[in-house]
């Protein structure tokens, strides 16, 4: 079951993330299956026709309408590999990560978009990316992914921008 601050998590990013689908569906009855990849907390959540997906600092989790989990997987960089946000597109689910090499400081960590079969979660390896700085939210819109990336400062999370690549991250737009 979901603690209150993960319902309130959850019922934060429905909203907002304006899914047309999940205005049609009615939640009474939502509890969830225990998450595998809990143990940090929720980074982000997108949702398709087939169910929610959830990115946690360490893994990602798929569930059905009713909180029922059908997939899970780590991140492919295991403890290495910090995931943030996730976006699914085209059967596929997109999580910002980063990876801190050994030896370099916060501001050292190097980007990824892990990859993920949406329907299994089952990591997709040759289709990461790895991008130029960390990274943070993502979502798809009008043909590009938008993501947030740091621009400055201590931590990732201070003076974020955005930073659109095309469909295949082959160019930063």
């Amino acid at each position: 079951k979901m603690h209150m601050n993960q319902v309130f998590s959850f019922a934060s990013a429905l909203f907002f993330a304006g899914i047309s689908f999940a205005q049609q569906t009615e939640f009474t009855g939502f509890t969830t299956d225990k998450f595998k990849f809990h143990s940090i907390h929720l980074q982000g959540i997108d949702c398709d026709e087939t169910g929610i997906y959830f990115g946690f600092g360490n893994g990602v989790t798929k569930t059905d309408w009713k909180g029922k989990v059908i997939a899970e997987s780590a991140s492919a960089y295991e403890k290495g590999g910090h995931i943030g946000d996730v976006c699914v597109h085209k059967g596929k689910l997109y999580a910002t990560s980063w990876i801190q090499p050994k030896g370099k400081g916060v501001n050292g960590r190097e980007g990824l978009i892990q990859v993920f079969d949406a329907a299994t979660l089952k990591p997709l390896f040759d289709e990461n990316k790895k991008l130029p700085y960390a990274t943070d939210g993502i979502t798809f819109y009008e043909g590009n992914f938008w993501i947030g990336k740091p621009y400055r400062g201590p931590s990732p999370h201070t003076e974020m921008t955005i930073a659109v690549w095309d469909e295949n991250f082959s160019k930063e737009i």
